[in-house]
């Protein structure tokens, strides 16, 4: 027998492929399992994100249409005090209005315009029945005294 060959024999070398591929596919079932093991961890992970993301978003929504109710009613509050202060500014115009007539009519009468007898618009028809019997009366004793006592 020679020395010995660097060569090993066929059937050797297969048995080396026939092993290694045993504990390949070993190896690559616990790659597999670890592989699935990683996605389904990162699945739940993930899941869990967009259930916290969910829940958040959820809250804000509530948190808008809270706001847009109160907005509404704020909306609302604000068109009543709009119209009323339209009201008041119409009553003011009004008073205003009325206090520059009353204004004109004093200020026609001079000095002591205050104290004198509003002017009246009288329609011609209607002057008799305002005017008191008795004052041509008293106007006539009036004068008949005053001639008298000359």
């Amino acid at each position: 027998s020679g020395p010995p060959s660097k060569c090993a024999s066929p059937g050797a070398r297969f048995e080396t492929l026939g092993q290694r591929r045993r504990l390949s596919s070993g190896n690559m079932e616990d790659a597999i399992e670890n592989l699935r093991k990683t996605v389904k961890k990162a699945i739940e992970k993930a899941e869990a994100q967009v259930d916290a993301k969910r829940a958040e978003t959820q809250e804000v929504a509530k948190r808008v249409q809270r706001s847009r109710q109160e907005l509404a009613v704020e909306e609302d509050l604000l068109e009543q005090d709009r119209q009323e202060l339209f009201q008041q500014q119409e009553e003011l115009r009004c008073q205003q209005e009325e206090v520059s007539r009353l204004r004109e009519e004093v200020d026609g009468r001079g000095l002591f315009g205050c104290c004198s007898r509003p002017k009246t618009r009288v329609d011609p028809a209607e002057e008799g029945s305002l005017r008191d019997p008795n004052a041509d009366h008293i106007v006539e004793m009036h004068s008949a005294g005053e001639s008298d006592g000359q």
